[in-house]
């Protein structure tokens, strides 16, 4: 994964990426918060691209939003959002 700085990159880029994201906030240090949002690319282990918000939720009930949009290709990296191919799942 690598983090996605501008809000309007749509492609993933070639490089820099790692395999795992730690966000330290020990006590007491005054950056300890209760929410956390990151925008990241990511590559996949078949050679896909995708790009993701993550949204982390502590204290109380703690929750995870995840919005994720993929390539359909491997080597693709476009990763732009196309309301033409929006899969929508039907109740059984």
């Amino acid at each position: 994964m690598v983090e996605r700085a501008d809000p309007f990159a749509f492609v993933a880029p070639s490089d820099g990426y790692i395999s795992k994201f730690e966000q330290a906030m020990p006590p007491g240090s005054g950056r300890w918060t209760s929410s956390i949002k990151k925008d990241l690319f990511l590559e996949l282990s078949d050679g896909s691209f995708a790009r993701v918000s993550l949204h982390l939720v502590a204290g109380g009930d703690h929750f995870i939003y995840l919005d994720s949009y993929m390539g359909r290709t491997p080597g693709n990296k476009n990763l732009e959002f196309d309301p033409n191919k929006v899969v929508t799942l039907q109740p059984r």
